[in-house]
């Protein structure tokens, strides 16, 4: 029998991209039981494009309450027997399920519940993920699981994104399930295609501002994963790689406030590299 797979579409000021979302979610050679497309309170066209699409298609209307919480309304009123999150402005390749739902249903060990994909992206950036196969030491020390997997509906449904979470949310969420003892298992085809636009890419700038904090976050919240020497190796790759992400923003234009931000935070964690310094030229030209 067709296994039932809900697909959850949460949307925010989406009307440019969820058109495309819906088509690659339509579109699968394993057709999906229902998309049900959460719009978070958009201002825009979003609930009209929702709903030019025929049954599955499902649309939901919330007052706007964040990301995190879309996302718990979203499996809680789904009915598949596995669950997949997908962004209003990503896209899914044709086999994406049929080849998740293939591996993952293969899958003896009832500690596995989600199967995860390699990402091409596309937009501004094309080039695709090398994401590692599933390990339970590394996952603590650096997020290698999209948001956008095939999970078990009955094990991703007993544990909820943390709505007070402001980013890193799908992050945490993994974490939640790693302390509870469950894995993820790769599927080494980049079927995920995840589009790279300025509106996320000045997200992502603004978030390694607050990285650091929230890797504390999760060494707190999950003291059974973190032995010094792991929390350790986690707190050193997250100012590492907020400092590379800070010299990479240089071709990103941002403003001169955000810019000396960056400074700050560079001289205060590596006064000494030379990097650091070169940074204030870009306080110069915002």
């Amino acid at each position: 029998m067709r296994p039932k797979i809900s697909i959850i579409i949460p949307a925010y000021n989406a009307e440019r991209y969820l058109a495309e979302a819906l088509e690659s979610a339509l579109s699968q050679t394993l057709p999906p039981t229902e998309i049900i497309v959460l719009d978070d309170g958009s201002q825009d066209g979003t609930g009209e494009v929702a709903r030019s699409f025929p049954p599955p298609v499902r649309y939901v209307r919330f007052e706007h309450r964040g990301l995190p919480a879309v996302r718990n309304a979203g499996f809680a009123m789904s009915v598949g027997d596995y669950v997949v999150n997908l962004d209003a402005d990503d896209r899914l390749d044709p086999k994406f399920l049929e080849k998740t739902f293939a591996l993952l249903s293969q899958q003896a060990d009832p500690q596995i519940a989600y199967c995860y994909t390699q990402c091409r992206f596309f937009g501004s950036i094309d080039r695709v993920t090398r994401f590692p196969q599933f390990d339970t030491t590394l996952l603590p020390i650096r997020n290698f699981v999209p948001a956008t997997t095939l999970l078990r509906g009955e094990i991703a449904r007993r544990f909820r994104y943390r709505e007070k979470l402001l980013y890193h949310e799908d992050y945490d969420y993994y974490m939640q399930m790693l302390a509870a003892g469950y894995r993820g298992v790769l599927l080494d085809e980049p079927l995920l295609l995840y589009r790279q636009h300025d509106a996320n890419r000045t997200l992502h700038t603004k978030t390694w501002l607050a990285h650091v904090r929230f890797v504390e976050y999760l060494i707190r919240t999950y003291p059974s994963l973190y032995p010094p020497e792991v929390a350790q190796k986690a707190r050193e790759r997250a100012r590492e790689k907020t400092f590379l992400g800070f010299i990479e923003s240089r071709r990103q234009p941002l403003t001169r406030r955000m810019r000396f931000k960056q400074w700050v935070w560079m001289i205060s964690h590596y006064p000494r590299h030379i990097e650091s310094w070169r940074h204030l030229r870009c306080l110069q030209h915002p």
